[in-house]
């Protein structure tokens, strides 16, 4: 019996996906051949792992499995694409035509001891082979540009000349780098009870650098709007480039332009804000205030994240209130 399959977790289909941590790369489509007449050729669940082109961490394993009950004779790869910057990386390891790790050319093997794959005796004769994938994915991925697409083609023989079925592995990538993250920002809003309250700072990181940052201030309460608006905060402020109202922002503990614009890592702190609007409902032990401040980051290449922080404030309980029997 010849049998090939993705090593897996014991799930029974094919995900395909192979998530990193500043990439994704998610198989579109699976060309499965299963129930043959003389083969049990199968593709089953891949796993899904963790690469960063970035900070180079090592990937869980995601390989390809051959086995062969009587040993291999053959074992062939191709791996094809339309895309011209994939195919020149290919080329220049010597894997653009269908290579036979069970004989490979000379100028073949050095592009395979660089992806790590098996070939020649690792490969004759062996009754199981496993192919990790996660080092081709790696050399790949720096020049592989969103929405290309290769597939990785597999063809095998066994010592009794016994021939499984071509089976096709069609792989996209699909850029889902995290860019630019926002953090600091939970998705219930903040209940603010106190005028010194402290509102945890509101982390910004961008992986090249921040190009706008644009805050947002909305609320229904007209003294509150009027107070910002005094200042010169209307509308949507991009704290990058502030213009006139960098003295405001500053004032107001934001920062802003140059504090801003270029940076990699920022933090807001938006707590001076509570003071002014809990003096907007001082002297109503049953008003409210709530606020939304909207963050939206976007970076050169116009990447961008953007989260809402929503102030719901009000006066404290008063101990003894109505209702609360001695």
């Amino acid at each position: 019996m010849l049998s090939l399959l993705f090593r897996d977790t014991g799930l029974n289909r094919l995900r395909c996906a192979v998530n990193q941590v500043f990439r994704l790369f998610q198989a579109k489509t699976c060309d499965l051949f299963n129930d043959l007449d003389n083969t049990n050729l199968s593709l089953t669940a891949a796993n899904e792992i963790g690469f960063s082109a970035v900070t180079a961490e090592e990937p869980e394993d995601f390989a390809i499995t051959v086995a062969a009950t009587d040993g291999l004779a053959t074992l062939t790869l191709t791996l094809e694409t339309e895309d011209e910057a994939l195919t020149a990386i290919m080329t220049g390891m010597g894997l653009t035509e269908p290579f036979e790790l069970s004989d490979p050319t000379e100028a073949q093997i050095a592009g395979l001891d660089l992806i790590e794959f098996p070939y020649g005796e690792d490969v004759v004769e062996a009754t199981e082979v496993e192919i990790p994938l996660n080092k081709l994915f790696a050399t790949l991925v720096a020049a592989f540009p969103a929405g290309a697409e290769f597939s990785i083609v597999i063809d095998a023989t066994d010592a009794n000349e016994l021939e499984a079925d071509t089976a096709t592995l069609a792989i996209a990538l699909v850029d889902d780098t995290p860019y630019v993250t926002i953090t600091g920002i939970g998705d219930e809003p903040v209940a603010i009870t106190a005028a010194d309250a402290e509102i945890p700072a509101i982390e910004i990181a961008a992986v090249t650098s921040i190009e706008t940052l644009v805050v947002e201030i909305t609320s229904e309460n007209e003294a509150f709007t009027a107070a910002l608006a005094v200042a010169g905060i209307t509308g949507a402020i991009d704290l990058a480039n502030p213009g006139a109202l960098g003295e405001a922002l500053t004032g107001l503990g934001l920062p802003n332009g140059a504090d801003v614009k270029g940076k990699q890592e920022l933090s807001i702190d938006i707590s001076n804000f509570v003071p002014m609007m809990f003096a907007l409902i001082a002297e109503d032990p049953a008003a409210t205030l709530d606020a939304a401040f909207k963050i939206t980051v976007t970076d050169p290449e116009e990447h961008s994240a953007d989260k809402t922080l929503t102030l719901n404030l009000s006066h404290p309980a008063e101990e003894g209130g109505e209702g609360e029997e001695e």
